[in-house]
């Protein structure tokens, strides 16, 4: 089983102060969802003199870790979104003053136990993403990132990126199948290489993962997405307005028809300690869908298919000549239930516009 994590050849390149990572369920088709994962990284490097730094600009990348199957054209930079105004505050849950001009962000970091933050936002070009399809597979991946060398003269960066995950392997199964899912299981590991031995591919990748500082993981879910078990607790759970991401979901080329959705939020380590491969971070929803489309769906199926064999069966009564009381009775449950289905289909046409 594959995980989440950030290895380099040198792990003390840099240090990662935070990092964001994003796990979006989002509705395709009533019968569908898109998944994608977006990951932001405050990463801080050492003080090196201006030549070095040159010097040192092309050693300076990192590999990325996914439990989740991609392909070469699954990643999209969103350093964008990160400098406009707007959705900078919907990122980080405060107000946020974007230097357009420098390419810079400042927000109080109180909330999270620091002062004032100054970032500079770097903007990973697609020839700087690549994906090492030696070391992925179907339900695994890594891909490594190059930071820009004109970034290198900053000591504090933040860079954010997404993957659209081709298959979302055992992080997300889903309960049931085709029309008749009825939930998932979500098992979502973070530096966590216990049962990834069984990937031939990332031996000794432990060497090479460094450790990070404070963890914001969110998990984004359908509104009727409800979760029956979570572990570990989560620090918040509260509705996402998906029309105000909009904007933020869209600056990828993803035209989703955003509606209300769940978001979880874990803050780990709630002590001193960091994540790494000595002290991992994991977390496991078992989610039930409750009455949404999809279950409206069926049920207009059902009734379909019971109204069909109740009028044929009343068809049959009449031609054998059962019991004219038999057959009427017959005949007005089938008639029920058809126009109940009609109110159905009805009520399904108008969710579904």
């Amino acid at each position: 089983m594959g995980f989440f994590a950030i290895g380099a050849k040198n792990p003390s390149t840099f240090s990662i102060a935070s990092c964001h990572f994003n796990f979006w369920c989002v509705p395709r088709r009533p019968l569908s969802c898109d998944y994608f994962c977006d990951i932001g990284l405050r990463l801080a490097l050492p003080h090196v003199s201006g030549e070095n730094r040159r010097a040192d600009a092309s050693n300076v990348s990192f590999s990325v870790y996914l439990p989740f199957e991609t392909n070469p054209r699954s990643f999209v930079d969103l350093s964008s979104v990160v400098l406009n105004p707007k959705t900078a505050a919907l990122i980080f849950g405060r107000p946020v003053h974007v230097d357009a001009t420098n390419g810079t962000i400042t927000y109080d970091g109180s909330s999270i136990g620091e002062g004032t933050i100054t970032e500079k936002v770097v903007a990973i070009p697609r020839e700087g993403a690549a994906i090492k399809l030696d070391k992925s597979g179907a339900w695994y991946s890594v891909w490594e990132i190059m930071l820009p060398a004109d970034a290198l003269h900053n000591q504090s960066l933040y860079t954010r990126f997404r993957f659209h995950v081709e298959g979302a392997g055992r992080t997300w199964i889903w309960k049931g199948w085709a029309s008749g899912k009825r939930g998932a299981l979500l098992d979502l590991r973070i530096c966590d290489i216990r049962e990834s031995l069984e990937v031939a591919e990332w031996d000794n990748v432990e060497k090479s993962i460094v450790p990070i500082q404070k963890l914001f993981c969110f998990v984004i879910l359908p509104e009727q997405f409800l979760a029956n078990t979570v572990s570990p607790e989560f620090h918040y759970l509260r509705l996402l307005e998906g029309l105000t991401w909009q904007d933020y979901v869209d600056a990828a080329g993803d035209h989703h028809r955003l509606r209300k959705l769940a978001i979880y939020q874990w803050r780990y380590p709630k002590s001193s300690s960091q994540v790494d491969v000595n002290n991992p971070f994991r977390i496991f929803m078992d989610i039930t869908e409750e009455f949404g489309v999809r279950f409206l769906l069926l049920s207009f199926a059902a009734i379909v298919v019971g109204a069909f064999f109740g009028a044929l069966a009343q068809d049959v009564v009449d031609k054998m000549g059962f019991w004219e009381l038999m057959a009427g009775g017959m005949k007005s449950g089938a008639l029920a239930v058809y126009a109940f289905a009609q109110k159905l289909g009805e009520c399904v046409y108008q969710i579904t516009q």
